[in-house]
């Protein structure tokens, strides 16, 4: 049964508005899923506020286009099955969460994506998938600012609990 040109509009200008929203997106080839597997995937990104949707490639060039998302290359999508990975919450969120999906059933395929109006590979997609959280790298970051800090206290500590020892040395060898 063909979709109706009014249709198709309404599914563009929808697909429009959920790339403009959306921080980054993954293209993803999912042949072979099961529908039970496609439930799987879409109730993961739902809890982390994202979502995943089966898209035509034609519907996603004529809504990247309307989005002015002029830089988006679908060639890299063509010719198979096509859901895409939307990240509204974290930009990283989509490609870690089809990157650890893939990992564990084997049957999904990343193949591109997009973050901040960039195009992406496959392998950069999977690189942002296994870089650590926002979290952790911020957590790096701030102890690499403390440990100067930290290390000139411990320092000066020492230097207190030296003189503290001297003299209770002292002390102890005048009684």
């Amino acid at each position: 049964m063909a979709i109706t040109k009014e249709k198709k509009e309404a599914l563009v200008s929808e697909l429009a508005e959920k790339l403009q929203k959306s921080k980054s997106f993954v293209g993803t080839s999912y042949a072979g899923l099961k529908m039970e597997e496609m439930s799987e995937i879409r109730n993961q990104f739902k809890k982390g506020g994202n979502e995943f949707k089966v898209v035509k490639i034609t519907l996603l060039e004529r809504a990247a286009k309307e989005a002015c998302l002029k830089d988006l290359d679908v060639t890299a999508f063509e010719g198979k099955p096509f859901a895409i990975a939307f990240g509204y919450t974290d930009e990283i969120a989509p490609a870690k969460d089809v990157f650890s999906f893939a990992k564990k059933n084997g049957k999904l395929e990343i193949l591109g994506g997009m973050l901040e109006g960039k195009n992406l590979t496959a392998a950069e997609v999977k690189n942002l998938a296994i870089l650590p959280s926002r979290e952790q790298l911020l957590s790096r970051m701030l102890g690499s600012i403390n440990a100067p800090v930290q290390n000139f206290a411990n320092v000066l500590h020492a230097n207190l609990r030296s003189i503290v020892y001297v003299l209770n040395a002292i002390s102890n060898s005048k009684s």
